[in-house]
């Protein structure tokens, strides 16, 4: 409490208060924000109306450094992460400067993906803010997505938990392998390949580490197991069938 620091963070939302000042909520990685205050001192330093004004204007996502006094606020910030303090700022630089219009915000960034046509129907600016968005939406805007909190839960899930599986089979004595992605033919029936010009020739992209694994196995292995994707040409559009899936897998010869 009381001390002066400086912090680096993204502007994820900001009001004025009348014209001597400005709320902000200040959000580093994840879904870690905290309520930033800047007010106007009467003789102007350090801070003046004209730089609460300033700071109000901000774009929404500008990247900035904050020099800023920690204080405790007069009731919990409910809507913030940290919620027992908050910062008052005394000096702001905007390191990066995010876009005057968001193409989506991060609100509809975190919600689940309403559509997976080619556009988005028309709305009012309210509605776009308040809505989900379709699929195409976030790929237009991949950064917003992926700055979201929940899509970075889910990255982070993913990877624990390929992670653990890598633990459990290092300890088991099991070897790692990376099989190709692209490969001469298909390596098995029953499934559609991607094709891919590959110089004077065609390749297809991997469907399966199998045929990989059972040469790991022939040259001496005798565990051994890959985390790699793999890809199926099936024409799969729901939510739960994906062209390109991410798995572990393993064998074994005792």
């Amino acid at each position: 409490l009381d001390k002066t620091i400086r912090v680096k963070g993204w502007i994820q939302n900001s009001r004025m208060q009348g014209a001597k000042m400005a709320f902000i909520e200040l959000r580093e990685e994840r879904y870690f924000n905290i309520q930033c205050v800047v007010a106007a001192h009467p003789e102007g330093k350090p801070v003046s109306k004209q730089m609460v004004k300033w700071i109000g204007a901000v774009p929404l996502e500008s990247y900035v450094l904050v020099e800023a006094t920690v204080k405790k606020p007069l009731e919990p910030v409910k809507s913030c992460h940290i919620s027992d303090y908050e910062l008052h700022i005394t000096k702001l630089y905007v390191v990066a400067p995010g876009p005057k219009v968001l193409g989506m915000t991060l609100a509809t960034a975190g919600k689940p993906i309403n559509s997976y046509d080619d556009v988005d129907p028309v709305k009012s600016a309210e509605e776009a803010q308040a809505e989900a968005a379709a699929l195409a939406t976030h790929l237009d805007n991949i950064v917003m997505h992926k700055r979201a909190p929940v899509q970075q839960a889910i990255a982070d899930i993913r990877f624990t938990a390929r992670r653990l599986f890598e633990e459990y089979l290092r300890e088991r004595d099991f070897n790692l392998f990376e099989p190709p992605c692209l490969i001469g033919a298909a390596s098995e029936g029953g499934a559609n390949v991607f094709t891919v010009p590959y110089f004077d020739t065609t390749a297809c992209l991997a469907q399966s580490p199998q045929f990989y694994k059972q040469l790991e196995i022939g040259g001496g292995r005798k565990r051994v197991y890959s985390v790699s994707p793999v890809f199926r040409a099936e024409n799969s559009n729901t939510p739960r069938h994906m062209t390109e899936v991410g798995t572990p897998r393993l064998i074994t010869q005792d």
